[in-house]
């Protein structure tokens, strides 16, 4: 029984671990990104201004068969976009 318990732990942890890293690719990403721009949050200038730079770079290295540093970058814009749909989440639920 306490054998059959570690395994299941184990592999649950494992599974948190793969869902956690993610195996998204940078045309998922960027797929993600158009999408939450579509949702139009709110965001200062800077934000606007930090995610088509992080995108435009994304896009660039993209071009030249970076996929790391490309998925790197249009990780950056998700951050910003993931913290505006929050704020917009927690603004609403007031």
């Amino acid at each position: 029984m306490r054998k059959a318990f570690i395994r299941v732990m184990s592999l649950l942890i494992i599974a948190l671990f793969l869902a956690a890293c993610g195996n998204a690719t940078p045309e998922s990403q960027l797929s993600e990104i158009n999408e939450l721009l579509s949702k139009n949050y709110e965001m200062t200038k800077e934000q606007q201004r930090d995610i088509a730079a992080f995108t435009d770079a994304g896009k660039k290295l993209m071009q030249e068969g970076k996929t790391a540093e490309a998925s790197e970058k249009l990780a950056e814009a998700l951050k910003i976009l993931h913290g505006a749909r929050d704020t917009h989440v927690l603004n609403k639920s007031e």
